[in-house]
């Protein structure tokens, strides 16, 4: 393995690893310094904080096993998301967060290009052909594009590594003896095999994972066919490596694939396998990726995202430069030598990751979903990662071609090569242009990327946004400065792909060097043009920065609710499912960033939840929550102290007079955001409802339809008299409801319903109605209320309806408006109890003269908890069932000063599950009881997974020893030899 790798690494090496390095750390490094870190979309909200986390458990000492701040706790390692086992995540607790932020978003490119080339130099492709080809996969396609979700880059970024490993089990240098010797050098490589898919593993993400296997299993299936003296090793070695690659990374994925069998994804739907098809008729962005637009839109102008989540799910461009390869390597002159036949392999590594990448669009897709561990997936797009494997290996194959076609050239790749010509036999029964054909198509063939992006744009031109969605994207209007901005973007790649084309033919008139230089220059360019589109900008005022007043404010508000809880700030709920005002989420933070902030949520983004706990709450989509269990005690009993909303989704606004303003700030959306909960609102006799408005409203007017009177009349034909009400208002905090007298409004009946007119505008944050008297002592069905408003600040008037999804769920007394942080509404919980509680274990009341607080909580998940009960009970917590916890009893005496004593009792209780909560059972008595989590599972495999390593040690060592030996013995030889006689 190092005479292998001296053969690679020379100081040529040395210096293209350095730019890669420079290249890599100035995209992420810059943004850091001028202080907008490179962080957006799942990287800001989950992968971002959940590292930070892992960070600061690190560095506390303890092992990073439980998240306590979203989905009232949840296991961090076993999530996935964090990469927690991932060496590089490591950095978080010894850098600042954000520098080591840098060097993971860094390392997954250098990574990723270095292996590339590596592989290019060992299948004897020249040194600028490698440098394009780790360019382009490094720094271009699938790595760039998901640079979105880090777990995906650094799991792909080790997939070159594998196929090098692979490539020197089949083609290794001929050992001179065979048995002990020919083991011998199998060992390093089975061990970088291991290594490198273990690599994979431990970064966390599952996708790559899977869809790298179909890449590995047809190379070791290729080259035991073409080796037939080694298929046995090359089965052998392969088997070997993924086994131990199993064990050193067992401590992620076992973990992780307990946890996935007990959450919401034990069982994947087809729809849902399949929701993240690729559409075939985006292919051409292999070729130009601006056609479809880009993350900067007001420099290119977006025409759609293709159907999928955005620009990072359709994107695997790794340059102009790799499609004229593509086509031009299918010449008839390249495709029947020696090395155009392996290329065939990777021909069809292209073609398998495309067909994979279609998805539900081909048959296909039924037989990939029987396929089990592969049908958990969703994003079935990202196949386009073997898709920009094989265009980077394509890549330096035809920069290969070109560069040795210089006059000066060293003899590599094909030069020199006796390349193969029609028959004359068969000229005189084809047509002449059939003869032109085959003795240019090496000319021809690599033009067509050329003519397919001057295709398009004439189809831009003159058609505009159809020819998108006729070829699978989203349709939206393109206006004349939408085109000829598309068109000069477009003019980059195409004028790269002109300058490919025409190299070629200067190619025997150029100096080698020249020509790489000018091509490595194109290939950055392009790249860099590229990379730029697709990179989101940094997000500005997102809570990364320095706190904001928006959090000053919500930890001001949780200040009140702490007081509760003992020394333990209630949870929160962000409710806005739509994302309606990202800039002011970006300010308050979202979950999971608010960890960043100590901030514990009853949502969360990450990828698996528990089960149970999704089926009761519906929080696993990003800023949902279920209404009715806000409406109900689940909201409690998950110690929800405080709801954050929007006040769209209470009302939308119907109408608005003229005179309104489009940027008032208690106007609302004009359409409907979210389906309407029922339509109907039952009162009973001498009872009260409150509805919010989310905001403060002026009101002059509002209407209470009563559906029930409605439907009896229309159903007898008989009037009815209707029932009086008493009108409340809610005051601007809503702590407290003024019922007005009759003297401060009017009402009037019509069609049904009763008109509440009121003699001057009042401010209220709701309005809540009383039931007084009803002839039919029945119940009254109320339907959507309309409320007419006065615009504050002007005349301008408006008409909105109570007809939101919070608007039956989130009222009072249950909750009360608590003001507002931005653009959001405050709600607090007034039903709000103490996180944990002492409830008798035969009917689950609460035990009387009993007593429980929290006296430490840390962010790796350890609780401790000061008890006191009269006789046997349990102590129930606001925190999440989940296997691994146990609970340690110290017991208090009397007269101390409560001090923790350094022995518990002579037990360790068991945790077990009360409903979705925690729950210990307690003797009689005074106690501290400490909850720790620590899975038996995690203490099996993290054994395993260090013999994993110590194992791939000693392969590695193995070898070192060995040529240690005999270079010993040579010099030892080499003296005896000078030694004077």
């Amino acid at each position: 393995m190092i005479n292998c790798f001296k053969r690679v690494y020379t100081f040529r090496v040395g210096l293209i690893i350095s730019a890669y390095t420079v290249i890599a750390l100035a995209t992420y490094g810059i943004p850091i310094v001028l202080g907008n870190p490179i962080l957006r979309n799942s990287n800001l909200i989950q992968n971002y904080p959940l590292r930070a986390l892992v960070g600061i458990d690190l560095a506390h000492g303890h092992l990073p096993l439980w998240n306590p701040y979203i989905w009232s706790g949840t296991p961090l390692l076993a999530g996935f998301n964090a990469g927690a086992a991932y060496p590089l995540t490591w950095l978080f607790a010894v850098l600042p967060a954000k520098i080591a932020w840098v060097v993971n978003q860094a390392s997954g490119q250098v990574v990723a290009a270095v292996g590339m080339l590596v592989y290019a130099r060992l299948r004897g492709r020249c040194w600028w052909a490698g440098f394009l080809a780790g360019l382009a996969y490094g720094f271009g396609g699938f790595i760039v594009a998901q640079n979105v979700h880090i777990g995906l880059v650094l799991s792909a970024a080790w997939l070159p590594w594998c196929i090098v490993a692979l490539d020197r089990l089949a083609y290794r240098p001929q050992e001179q003896k065979k048995g002990w010797a020919e083991i011998r050098s199998l060992s390093p490589w089975v061990a970088l095999l291991a290594a490198s898919f273990a690599m994979m593993i431990l970064a966390a993400s599952p996708g790559p994972i899977l869809d790298s296997i179909p890449v590995i299993a047809a190379i070791i299936c290729v080259s035991a066919i073409r080796v037939p003296k080694r298929r046995y090793q090359i089965i052998f070695g392969a088997f070997a490596a993924l086994c131990l690659s199993a064990l050193a990374s067992s401590v992620q994925w076992l973990p992780g694939a307990l946890f996935q069998a007990s959450s919401q994804r034990k069982t994947v739907t087809y729809a849902y396998f399949t929701s993240g098809s690729f559409p075939k008729g985006l292919t051409f962005l292999g070729v130009d990726p601006v056609l479809v637009g880009s993350a900067h839109s007001k420099v290119i102008g977006f025409l759609g995202s293709g159907g999928l989540q955005g620009i990072p799910e359709i994107s695997f461009y790794v340059g102009i430069g790799a499609a004229v390869a593509v086509f031009g390597l299918l010449s008839y002159r390249y495709r029947h030598t020696l090395q155009g036949r392996e290329r065939w392999l990777w021909y069809g590594i292209l073609m398998g990751g495309l067909l994979l990448a279609f998805g539900s669009l081909t048959p296909l897709s039924h037989l990939e979903y029987l396929i089990p561990f592969y049908n958990t997936q969703r994003m079935l797009n990202r196949n386009l990662m073997e898709v920009d494997l094989a265009l980077a290996v394509l890549l330096a194959d035809w920069t290969d071609i070109v560069l040795g076609r210089c006059r000066d050239g060293l003899q590599s790749g094909v030069v020199g090569t006796t390349y193969p010509t029609p028959s004359s036999d068969k000229k005189t029964k084809q047509h002449k242009w059939v003869d032109f054909f085959h003795q240019n198509d090496h000319l021809l063939l690599p033009a067509l990327p050329i003519i397919i992006v001057v295709i398009l744009l004439l189809l831009i031109v003159f058609i505009g946004s159809d020819v998108i969605g006729t070829l699978g994207g989203g349709h939206s209007p393109v206006n004349s400065s939408d085109i000829w901005r598309i068109v000069l973007a477009s003019l980059i790649p195409f004028a790269v792909g002109v300058g490919w084309w025409t190299l070629y033919f200067r190619a025997p008139h150029w100096r080698r060097r020249r020509l790489g230089i000018v091509l490595v220059l194109m290939t950055i360019v392009d790249l860099g043009y590229y990379g730029f589109m697709v990179t989101p900008s940094p997000m500005p005022n997102s809570i990364t920065q320095p706190k904001g007043s928006f959090v000053s404010q919500l930890k001001h508000t949780l200040q009140a609710e702490t007081a509760k809880n003992g020394s333990v700030a209630p949870r929160i709920v962000i409710y806005d499912p739509l994302i309606l005002h990202l800039p002011s989420l970006n300010r308050l933070g979202q979950p999971d960033l608010t960890l960043l902030q100590g901030l514990q949520t009853a949502g969360g983004y990450g990828a698996l939840v528990e089960r149970s706990y999704q089926n009761a709450t519906d929080s696993h989509s990003q800023l949902d929550f279920s209404p009715s269990a806000l409406a109900g005690s689940l909201a409690t009993a998950l110690d929800i102290g405080v709801l954050i909303t929007l006040p769209q989704y209470f009302l939308h606004r119907i109408t608005v007079q003229s005179g309104s303003t489009s940027n008032s700030s208690n106007s609302s959306n004009s359409s409907y955001l979210t389906p309407p909960p029922p339509t109907q609102t039952t009162l009973s006799q001498k009872a009260s409802h409150t509805w919010f408005f989310g905001s403060n409203l002026t009101l002059r007017k509002v209407v209470f339809p009563l559906l029930s009177f409605r439907a009896h009349s229309l159903r007898t034909g008989t009037n009815r008299s209707l029932p009086k009400f008493n009108v409340g208002l809610l005051s601007a905090d809503s702590a407290s409801i003024a019922w007005l007298p009759s003297s401060a409004y009017s009402v009037q009946t019509k069609n049904e319903s009763e008109i509440v007119h009121f003699f001057h505008p009042v401010s209220a944050a709701g309005i809540a109605v009383r039931l007084m008297s009803n002839t039919t002592h029945e119940a009254i069905k109320v339907g959507y209320l309309s409320i007419y408003t006065t615009i504050q600040g002007s005349k301008a008037q408006a008409v909105y309806r109570l007809d939101g999804s919070l608007i039956d769920s989130v009222t009072s007394p249950h909750w009360y408006f608590a003001g507002e942080i931005g653009a959001f509404s405050l709600f607090r919980n007034s039903y709000l109890q103490a996180p944990v509680h002492i409830v008798n274990k035969l009917n689950g009341q609460p035990v009387q003269k009993s007593s429980s607080r929290v006296i430490e909580q840390m962010p790796w998940g350890t609780t401790a908890v000061e008890v006191n009960t009269p006789k046997p009970a349990l102590l129930v917590r606001s925190a999440t069932t989940s296997a691994g916890w146990t609970a340690a009893l110290y017991h208090i005496p009397p007269n101390t000063d409560r001090q923790l004593p350094s022995k518990p009792l002579s037990y360790t209780a068991e945790v077990h599950s009360f409903g979705l909560l925690q729950a210990v059972s307690l003797p009689k008595g005074h106690f501290i009881v400490v909850f720790r989590f620590f899975p038996q599972v995690v203490k099996v495999t993290l054994f395993i997974s260090v013999l994993g390593w110590f194992l791939l040690a000693l392969l590695v060592g193995w070898q070192t020893c060995w040529i240690l030996m005999q270079r010993s013995q040579s010099w030892s030889l080499y003296r005896s030899t000078k030694k004077p006689s």
